[in-house]
């Protein structure tokens, strides 16, 4: 019903705009669709980072003979130092990716008001993203190592662009995963670019203050050698990812009930 001057009154207008952002405005949500998303953030880093700390370090380095000073021993190269930190990479970024792709995929669900979408969408993102993970490793960090022993290339600034790149697709798989679960898979692409700006932003800041705080944790390095520093690289990935999703939701207020105007 429009009011006598031939506006529409503003409850109806904040049920078009959330459904045009795929929000059932028929009934009532617990949450805004940027606190879903926050919250879903929040689960998804803390998750990561305990699932990653019980296999940090699972693989060790190959020792081989050294010699040193003309004695043999049995020691780490360099080589197999950097074998064991991709494969523990994968554990890490592939545990990072899923938990990141389930929790937004049930984001989506819950904005969405559907179990079922939830359910399909959460299983979506842990897979997309649990593979991503692992995959991502694997194609990128030999490159890491290989720009640093032989092109002697900054670590900090290949490590910045790498973690954006790798990180920022995590964020970017949660966001289809999201899209799914929401039912706007015409929108998935947006979404995927949201997620992917958020998670390189948190992966920005992470860089920025993570060298601060704590300069001897080797941030730039694949996995960070301080626990600190870890929870903080996973935290601002996640909520930045969550944070990007849920602002493009348009904000709803309460609003009273329509006056008629004499």
């Amino acid at each position: 019903m429009a009011d006598l001057d031939g506006r529409e009154p503003e409850s109806i207008q904040h049920v078009a705009a959330n459904r045009g952002a795929g929000v059932d405005a028929a009934s009532p949500v617990l949450f805004h669709p940027l606190t879903t998303c926050l919250l879903a953030g929040l689960a998804a880093g803390l998750l990561a980072f305990g699932l990653g700390e019980m296999s940090y370090d699972a693989y060790k380095a190959k020792l081989v003979p050294t010699n040193l000073m003309g004695s043999i021993s049995m020691l780490p190269s360099a080589a197999t130092q950097e074998v064991a930190t991709i494969k523990n990479s994968v554990l890490a970024y592939a545990e990072l990716g899923a938990m990141l792709g389930l929790y937004l995929g049930l984001a989506g669900g819950l904005v969405r008001k559907s179990a079922l979408g939830a359910g399909i969408g959460g299983v979506l993102g842990l897979i997309l993203g649990g593979a991503l993970g692992a995959v991502l490793p694997l194609a990128t960090f030999p490159v890491f190592f290989r720009a640093i022993d032989q092109l002697e290339v900054d670590p900090i600034v290949i490590g910045l662009g790498l973690h954006i790149v790798v990180w920022g697709l995590l964020g970017g798989a949660a966001g289809l995963a999201f899209a799914y679960a929401l039912g706007k898979p015409r929108r998935m692409l947006h979404y995927f670019v949201l997620g992917f700006i958020g998670a390189a932003l948190g992966t920005g800041v992470f860089e920025a203050v993570g060298g601060i705080l704590y300069p001897l944790a080797k941030t730039d390095q694949p996995l960070a050698t301080a626990w600190k520093a870890r929870l903080l690289a996973r935290m601002l990935v996640s909520i930045g990812a969550a944070a990007a999703i849920g602002l493009s939701f348009p904000r709803t207020r309460r609003s009273a009930a329509p006056t008629i105007r004499a």
